[in-house]
């Protein structure tokens, strides 16, 4: 927990406007976790962090995630735009079948409260993925986020 903080406070990200910055800031806040872990941020129109914390903790290998918990984030910081990420703690950021049919799940149900999924963004072992980035259609990509730059990785 403590090498969590430290590591997010030393890149004092406080806006989260495109996509490499949203890696960052996750990269940072999965440091020295050992199980996978949920984790949401929620942001304003202008992608700048409410608030932030882990929703949930899994095992080495998965981690549930449910609407009814990031619904609850957003309502109670009044916010319409979330990103959630998650880690992989023995593998890379590719994402699952699984990562993309909760993601389009999420998305949906969350829409129907006017609550917006910005990015979910997956750190691995080697390396971070923006699923905003990929080339898949994926039901939270129809909302334009004008306020979010998708910039490609290397």
């Amino acid at each position: 927990e403590l090498s969590r903080y430290y590591a997010s406070a030393k890149t004092e990200i406080k806006c989260l406007n495109t996509t490499k910055k949203a890696r960052m800031y996750f990269e940072n806040y999965f440091t020295e976790i050992l199980n996978e872990h949920v984790a949401i941020v929620c942001v304003d129109e202008r992608m700048n962090i409410i608030s932030s914390h882990i929703l949930n903790a899994g095992t080495e290998k998965s981690v549930n995630i449910d609407s009814k918990s990031i619904l609850n984030e957003a309502v109670s910081n009044r916010s319409n735009y979330v990103f959630i990420a998650h880690n992989h703690v023995k593998s890379g950021p590719e994402p699952s079948h699984s990562d993309y049919a909760v993601t389009d799940l999420l998305s949906k149900n969350l829409e129907l409260f006017s609550v917006y999924i910005v990015d979910h963004i997956i750190v691995g072992r080697t390396g971070t993925v923006s699923m905003r980035e990929l080339e898949y259609t994926l039901e939270f990509k129809k909302k334009e986020i004008p306020a979010y730059v998708s910039i490609k990785s290397d």
